[in-house]
């Protein structure tokens, strides 16, 4: 799937894991997303590549993708958490959308459940007035292409 791995991730899962997740939140996986938490149970990318610049030229810092089932010291870095939180809870992240991994600023990385297009969920103007819609702005049109085009901050920012 990918040309670069993921590092420090929590304990590996199996499909009937991520069913049961499925299950429990009553959500479906895009296969793509299947591939990834059998591959990579949450974690970083390696090589310190967590800068994803977008079509738009907008710059993300991909601080850590999401485990399932985390068992670590870091209960708010745990998918059933976050997606509970934004989409259950709060209703920040619209229905269709799973959270995957987090941007530097706490802002959800997500996927689009029709489409298996990477979407970051604008919080600028929710921080500011919860009353205000949500933006998904599109950056990846696949987590594929999200990993395999990050960067390290020298390649980025030619440093």
């Amino acid at each position: 799937m990918n040309n670069y791995k993921l590092i420090n991730c929590a304990q590996p899962l199996t499909l009937n894991q991520i069913h049961s997740v499925e299950e429990k939140l009553n959500i479906h996986f895009p296969s793509s997303l299947i591939e990834l938490y059998l591959s990579y149970n949450g974690g970083i990318i390696e090589g310190n590549r967590n800068i994803y610049i977008a079509p738009s030229e907008n710059d993300y810092y991909i601080k850590y993708f999401l485990p399932i089932d985390n068992k670590s010291s870091y209960p708010y870095m745990d998918f059933e958490a976050i997606y509970n939180e934004y989409v259950i809870e709060k209703r920040i992240i619209p229905i269709g959308f799973i959270p995957f991994a987090l941007e530097g600023g706490g802002w959800p990385f997500c996927i689009n459940i029709s489409n298996s297009k990477i979407y970051i969920t604008n919080l600028e103007n929710f921080e500011e007035d919860e009353s205000l819609p949500i933006k998904m702005e599109e950056i990846a049109p696949s987590i594929k292409n999200f990993i395999n085009d990050s960067k390290t901050e020298e390649e980025a920012y030619d440093y």
